[in-house]
């Protein structure tokens, strides 16, 4: 049971009481109108946010799935057995309400500690605020105290140094807008030296960030980063400032937001029409050295009326790529697997079925013959499934029953397989935001006992004859308690 909550719920009046949670996702006014309207459709595609901050929700199986603008919470007070301050009228309690929080990105250190990055103002019911890091066991490791003021959505761990990017202006107190480099060592201090982007710079955040050999390759909406003139994507030096490299420049107009290094390739996936100059549809290979010239001859030709990808994972000697597209040419689309050598080509036998919306949140490849994949789909009843073979089958064996919003991060780590995203529920269990999965069947390691938290949002009250309560509004639990969520 969660005792520290953090927003509370005062009824004083016989009138509707309204809360509501800070949007932590923005778009800056300064990018140019098709620029701004591009990323908040990459924005809000991927983390289900809307630039109002009006949440959409994915209603369990069994529920009418008309979407409505808001989610009906019943929640029957009778009494209350805690002591709390009491306000005029002296029988309505003082209430502080949960709602689900979100993790977009996840890492392991080697000794076994998870970092987690999202959206939320709670962990475990101690106030902490967008970035965390948890013990073996899901507790939270009070040691290592930094917060961050707004979304982070990417997480890269090199060493002893961790990068996070996101839409966040502060990261422990300093100014860091977008991209901050932290240190794991001691109470995670913030480097006070490695500060790429510079007060003129048009920063519409940071969604993508891979770290190899002093390398920082980072994918976003920003004008320029480390002193000189970049267009969403940028090889930083991961030392002094994080100047960017005057050689390589792959400016991609129109937002990034996933990247895969593999050797000295670096594969680039948004939403984009050209990258480096040349023309591709969202998703290219440029070099790592040099220029960062476009391989010319690979191009996979994604089409569609929105063209988006939104997660890249290497599987030997293929790519593989979600979002949403059709790959031209082929009955394939959304998710595909495609050599990463050569023209692209796609392997049509690896075909795997994720429903006609799947909103694809994230790729974990285990091996040749195993991965998995996250996101806004439902799939065995999940929002997570594992796939096997040279057909990509769906793992009879796997039950993993997460739901009802969708998985953003997947992270094999030494004791299991991490699941991060917006959802309230594994396999019935009241587990929010964060989970531990066994990796071969998907149960629930109930070992690992994180909760990630945003304060709930109460917006109207109706006092029945009988004394009780209804209120309404976006609602996880009340001191330990769990409301009961419906979509009609």
């Amino acid at each position: 049971m969660l005792n520290s909550l953090h927003l509370c719920l005062n009824v004083t009046t016989s009138e509707p009481v309204k809360t509501t949670t800070d949007n932590l996702r923005s778009v800056p006014d300064k990018l140019p109108a098709h620029r701004q309207r591009k990323a908040e459709l990459a924005r809000a595609s991927k983390f289900e946010t809307w630039p109002k901050a009006k949440l959409r929700f994915f209603p369990p199986k069994g529920i009418s799935r008309l979407w409505i603008a808001l989610v009906i919470v019943l929640f029957t007070l009778t009494e209350c057995e805690q002591s709390m301050a009491q306000v005029s009228p002296a029988n309505l309690p003082n209430l502080r309400f949960y709602a689900n929080g979100e993790v977009n990105a996840i890492v392991e250190q080697p000794d076994g500690k998870v970092i987690i990055g999202g959206a939320f103002d709670d962990v475990n019911g101690v106030a902490k605020r967008c970035l965390a890091r948890l013990h073996r066991d899901g507790s939270l490791d009070l040691t290592w105290n930094l917060d961050v003021d707004g979304r982070v959505v990417a997480l890269a761990l090199e060493g002893n140094n961790l990068y996070i990017g996101g839409f966040f202006d502060k990261v422990g107190g300093l100014s860091r807008r977008g991209l901050a480099k932290v240190s794991t060592i001691g109470g995670g201090e913030v480097d006070l030296e490695w500060i790429p982007f510079g007060s003129g710079d048009v920063v519409g955040g940071v969604d993508a960030i891979v770290v190899s050999g002093g390398d920082v390759f980072v994918g976003g909406n920003f004008n320029a980063i480390g002193g000189a003139t970049r267009i969403n994507l940028a090889k930083l030096s991961s030392q002094g400032t994080g100047l960017a490299d005057q050689n390589w420049q792959a400016d991609c107009p129109g937002g990034v937001n996933a990247l895969s290094l593999q050797s000295s390739n670096l594969f680039v996936g948004g939403t984009f029409d050209s990258i480096g100059g040349t023309m591709r549809s969202s998703l290219a290979k440029v070099s790592r050295y040099g220029l960062g010239k476009v391989d010319h001859l690979w191009n996979p030709g994604l089409s569609g009326d929105f063209v988006q990808v939104t997660a890249l994972a290497h599987s030997g000697t293929h790519l593989v790529v979600g979002g949403v597209f059709n790959l031209s040419g082929t009955s394939l689309s959304n998710l595909v697997k495609i050599t990463v050598e050569g023209t692209a080509s796609p392997d049509n036998a690896w075909q795997p079925h994720t429903g006609p919306f799947p909103e694809i949140g994230a790729i974990l490849v285990e091996d040749t013959e195993h991965i998995y994949v996250g996101g806004g789909f439902e799939l065995n009843h999940g929002r997570v499934t594992r796939l096997v073979g040279p057909r990509a089958e769906s793992d009879t064996n796997w039950s993993a029953a997460i739901g009802p919003w969708r998985v953003n991060a997947l992270m094999k780590g030494a004791d299991g397989l991490y699941v991060g995203g917006k959802f309230s529920h594994v396999e019935g269990e009241l587990t929010s935001a964060i989970a531990r999965l066994d990796p071969i069947l998907g149960r629930l390691d109930e070992r690992f006992a994180a909760q990630v938290h945003l304060p709930g949002e109460v917006r109207a009250i109706v006092r029945q004859p009988d004394g009780k309560l209804v209120l309404e509004g976006t609602l996880l639990k009340s001191m330990g308690i769990s409301a009961v969520t419906l979509s009609g």
